[in-house]
């Protein structure tokens, strides 16, 4: 009896523990918290398309451009993208985002506050001013414990609490028939 209480008591404690875990993100060197402001775009981009993200994880200011274009490229002006998806090869540095590519770039974040960057496009309707920022605010310990999966998805922690009353509804039904 006692290796069946055990196993219960582990399947419990482990449902518990995702329920209310801390979110701590495994392998992530550089935590901390951000938020990112949407674009400005002056004048807008007729036929592509910018969003900005605070990556928390990494800590980080990333933009992702994709472009919606039929036939014209948009193209980088005064920085590099990280990868274009339609370049030779998706993760080498590029300037030009083919039409219907799309293209990345990441800015590391280090200190508390606002960062902003101007950056310019081109496409064929001439230059594009880029204002973008993020503000961190604050920084916290890297971490490498139980996973904020069970923030983002509850269903892990409360599949385990199903198996485990399925489980022990069977073992009990045995235990009683036989």
């Amino acid at each position: 009896m006692f290796p069946r209480l055990h196993s219960w008591f582990a399947s419990v404690s482990c449902a518990v523990a995702l329920l209310l875990a801390s979110p701590a993100h495994a392998g992530c060197p550089h935590l901390c918290n951000a938020t990112a402001k949407p674009p400005v775009i002056t004048p807008p981009l007729s036929c592509g398309t910018l969003r900005a993200t605070a990556a928390t994880c990494d800590c980080s200011l990333e933009l992702f451009l994709v472009n919606n274009c039929a036939q014209d490229s948009i193209v980088a002006v005064d920085f590099e993208f990280d990868g274009c998806s339609k370049a030779a090869s998706p993760t080498d540095p590029c300037t030009e985002v083919s039409p219907q590519g799309n293209a990345g770039v990441i800015y590391p974040l280090s200190t508390v506050g606002e960062t902003r960057k101007t950056l310019t496009l081109r496409d064929a309707a001439g230059d594009h001013t880029v204002e973008v920022s993020a503000t961190v605010s604050s920084f916290r310990d890297s971490g490498c414990s139980i996973s904020s999966a069970a923030h983002e998805k509850p269903l892990a922690a409360l599949s385990i609490l199903a198996f485990t009353a399925v489980t022990l509804g069977r073992r009990r039904r045995a235990r009683n028939s036989g």
